[in-house]
């Protein structure tokens, strides 16, 4: 509010009317930059955020994975340690080694899957229940399966070998997609989600309106001290909508 004895001079000079809307249009400079400043500052935070999005979307791949896939093929993890069990003892059946070195569990697995497919019978599977398999104890089975089914022990022993091949085969094949579809998912999440991207624009632009009308105040401030005159109204044109 202008004093009295201002406004009772201005009157009198026919100039109060300007000068009270320049009063009233005359940006704060203070408010002004620091407007701008917050502005700029959330713009700026905006990327990052955006890139934050991706990686975390991304983090998520394996356990994503698990949902969409866990019931027909295992995980990465787990496709590794089944190919590796397989290779294993498929290496220890044919070994010349020593005969009492234990083989891995999953090595015994794969190996008692494989004598399930020739139809061992569970009384020959590895009497001891608990103890682990090894090269020699593995070698004792098969010749064992062997007699019972009036077959020669190397036929036998072929048969065995073929189905942990086969075994090797499949992990390798469920490895290859398990990786192949995550690959292919974390291609897909290199960016948010359609509608976070259509939120972040929409934020996006808001600020921007933010910081240009603190910049415009500013400007005018700075053309009212060089003595410039000032448009009261400005309209902002931006390209793309």
């Amino acid at each position: 509010m202008l004093p009295t004895s201002i406004i009772i001079h201005l009157r009198r000079t026919g100039g109060v009317v300007d000068a009270i809307q320049r009063a009233l249009q005359a940006p704060d400079p203070v408010r002004s930059g620091d407007d701008a400043r917050k502005a700029g500052h959330r713009l700026r935070r905006i990327a990052p955020y955006e890139t934050d999005l991706a990686a975390a979307a991304r983090e998520r791949v394996p356990l994503d994975f698990q949902k969409r896939h866990g019931w027909t093929h295992p995980a990465v993890e787990r496709a590794e340690e089944l190919l590796a069990g397989a290779q294993e003892a498929l290496a220890a059946l044919g070994t010349r080694g020593d005969p009492l070195r234990a083989i891995g569990s999953a090595a015994g697995d794969a190996f008692a899957a494989a004598l399930d497919a020739v139809g061992a019978n569970e009384e020959v599977m590895n009497a001891d229940g608990e103890a682990a398999w090894t090269p020699g104890l593995m070698q004792a089975v098969v010749h064992s399966v062997a007699r019972s089914r009036a077959r020669k022990t190397g036929a036998v022993m072929r048969e065995v070998a073929t189905h942990l091949a086969q075994q090797i085969d499949q992990c390798g094949r469920d490895r290859a997609f398990v990786l192949e579809e995550q690959d292919r998912m974390r291609r897909e999440r290199r960016i948010p989600p359609e509608q976070v991207l259509i939120n972040l624009s929409k934020y996006e632009a808001h600020l921007n309106r933010l910081l240009y009308q603190a910049l415009h105040e500013i400007e005018a401030l700075q053309s009212r001290r060089r003595g410039q005159p000032v448009h009261l109204a400005r309209v902002q044109i931006s390209a793309g909508g």
